[in-house]
């Protein structure tokens, strides 16, 4: 586990109200999982206090790198840059 996954851990447990709470944890975990899937149902909680908890946890985690968020996409697009690489090269 990461510090800033530890961080976030900790902004959660925090968190007096249980939905949020969950729909944190839940959010978290989503991320960790490279973001496959549908994402997680906010439950009862209103749709402000859903954006208050991903953003605090996204500054906590920082920007994640690309290819850990979705590295099949990563793949595409470095094969897509070597591709430009080449045909600038054989200029």
């Amino acid at each position: 586990m990461t510090p800033e996954e530890r961080e976030a851990n900790k902004y959660l447990s925090l968190m007096r109200n249980t939905n949020k709470r969950r729909y944190g944890q839940a959010y978290l975990a989503w991320l960790k999982n490279g973001c496959y899937g549908p994402e997680p149902d906010r439950g009862p909680i209103s749709l402000m206090a859903e954006q208050a908890v991903r953003l605090e946890v996204n500054r906590i985690l920082g920007p994640a790198p690309f290819d850990v968020l979705r590295p099949d996409l990563a793949q595409a697009f470095a094969a897509d840059m070597e591709k430009l690489r080449r045909i600038q090269d054989g200029r």
